[in-house]
């Protein structure tokens, strides 16, 4: 897997965007992902992360799809983050701090959750209105 590209178009619109290329023999596929990341799209009511990811045919340089990759986006890093927690976390731990109500935030704590048996899961937002709507969302899915 060959390191990431970063492009910040202009400091001032608060955002980047990162370029990944990778390629999956057993797939056979090629493919390159485009992940936004704009902090301050809540202004705007959106989301503050868009993704895109295009595949490859790695012989002939086809595309085969293009697929958004905001929600795969979301999913992968809370798996990360959940393989690194399974393996270097205490496996008693009963209380759950998560910093951040955003993009991957979801995926990471219901992951984690999945994984222990949390008495408590805290999350802490700059804004109260992101950390209010996630509490609720994960309240209704998780119980």
């Amino acid at each position: 897997i060959e390191p990431r590209v970063h492009l910040e178009p202009d400091p001032s619109f608060h955002g980047h965007f990162n370029v990944l290329r990778g390629y999956v023999a057993p797939l056979d596929a090629a493919g390159v992902k485009i992940v936004g990341d704009y902090v301050d799209n809540y202004l705007h009511g959106l989301p503050s992360e868009f993704g895109i990811l295009n595949l490859f045919d790695p012989r002939t340089g086809t595309p085969r799809a293009i697929l958004d990759a905001t929600v795969i986006t979301d999913m992968r890093t809370g798996a990360v983050t959940a393989i690194g927690a399974k393996h270097l976390a205490k496996k008693t731990s009963k209380v759950l701090g998560h910093i951040g109500a955003r993009g991957t935030a979801y995926w990471n704590v219901r992951l984690l959750d999945h994984l222990f048996d949390f008495d408590e899961i805290r999350v802490h937002s700059r804004r109260s209105e992101s950390r209010d709507a996630f509490a609720a969302k994960l309240s209704a899915d998780l119980g």
